[in-house]
């Protein structure tokens, strides 16, 4: 059951990764571009917040498995 709870923290928090929009940096910013595209910041802040849960969830997990006998 955590096996299974394991595999599906880690595909989620990929997802949660891959979902997170860049900042304004770089090349981009000299363009002016606008952020139109871009997710505001409060979404920005719950994507982060859920995130670091998922990271803490596991790293404790990965924890668990590898310092198993």
């Amino acid at each position: 059951m955590l096996k299974i709870f394991s595999i599906s923290s880690s595909l989620f928090l990929i997802f949660l990764i891959l979902i997170q929009i860049p900042s304004n940096t770089g090349l981009e910013s000299i363009a002016g571009k606008s952020d139109l595209l871009g997710s505001p910041s409060r979404t920005t802040k719950i994507i982060k917040i859920i995130s670091g849960l998922f990271i803490l969830i596991y790293i404790l997990l990965a924890c668990k498995y590898n310092l198993q006998p």
